[in-house]
This record gives C-alpha cells, structure tokens and sequence, in this order.
C-alpha cells in the first residue's frame, strides 16, 4: 500500500470515528464499563457497498424513508420491518479500493445511548484489492428502540 494510500486511510478513519462518535470521548476498543449497559439482541445482520454512503456515520434508522433520505442506493432493499424494527447503520464512507469492510459484534443500550461494538477490516499491504472506489456499511436490525444516540467502540 502506498504512502498516499495510507494517509488517505488514516485520515478517513479518523474522520468516520469522529462522525460517528458524535464527537463523543474517544472510543477505548474496550468494552463498555459506564454506568450500566444492557444488551440489545440483534435480529439480522447485513454488509455491502452502497454508493450513497459516501460519508463515515453512525445512526439509528426508523424508516425507509429514512435511509432512501441518506441516498441509499442498494440497503433500501433490506428486509427490516419498520413498525417493530430500527436499523443500526454503520458506514465507512469511501474507500479507494475493494477490501474495506465492517463488522458490528454486539450493540448495549444505557439510556438514550446505543453502543455499538465493531470493527473494521482493509486490505493487507502485500493483499491484491481491485482499483475500485467502495463504500462500506453494516447494519444490525433491532426491535423498535427510541435511542436518541449512537456511540461506536471498535473492537480488535
């Protein structure tokens, strides 16, 4: 991976942590030790690339639309029943090549505040990656939550 590559990566993935913080304290990659945390059971689960993901964020969906509001070209299509179900969006924003991707582990809910346990897969240095811009997501339905909030706290 080239010099640039990597500064691009870097500076992206302190963009999408910043976004999708909220601009909350800096995410630890431990779990979350505040007051006390209740899981969220997650009912379904799906990633892609979806052009109109093209900024880094973190967010609580109630509708479809909702997500077509954000340009959603591809997850408008996932099956999520909007009057008992909310989708938990995670997106990487851009990325130069193919090889990007994210994961999301688990999700708490303490207050008005969901955390989201996730992590972030690139391309090794010596891995082949097709020379194609992606947009990288996933998502988690839950049942119908009224979570205001969205922190996320990678995890290894």
């Amino acid at each position: 991976m080239t010099m640039q590559m990597r500064a691009l990566l870097g500076a992206a993935l302190v963009a999408w942590v910043g976004l999708a913080a909220g601009c909350e304290p800096k995410p630890t990659g431990k779990a979350v030790a505040v007051g006390q945390t209740t899981p969220v059971p997650i009912l379904a689960q799906f990633a892609g690339s979806d052009g109109g993901f093209a900024t880094a964020q973190a967010m609580i969906i109630q509708s479809a639309d909702q997500l077509d509001a954000l340009g959603s070209q591809d997850a408008v299509d996932l099956e999520v029943d909007y009057d008992a179900q909310s989708l938990v969006l995670v997106t990487l924003g851009e990325m130069p090549t193919d090889g990007y991707g994210v994961t999301i582990h688990a999700i708490q809910r303490q207050a008005d505040r969901l955390y989201v346990q996730m992590s972030v897969r690139q391309p090794g240095e010596d891995e082949m990656a097709a020379q194609v811009i992606t947009y990288p997501y996933a998502g988690a339905v839950i049942a119908k939550t009224d979570a205001g909030r969205v922190q996320v706290e990678p995890t290894p």
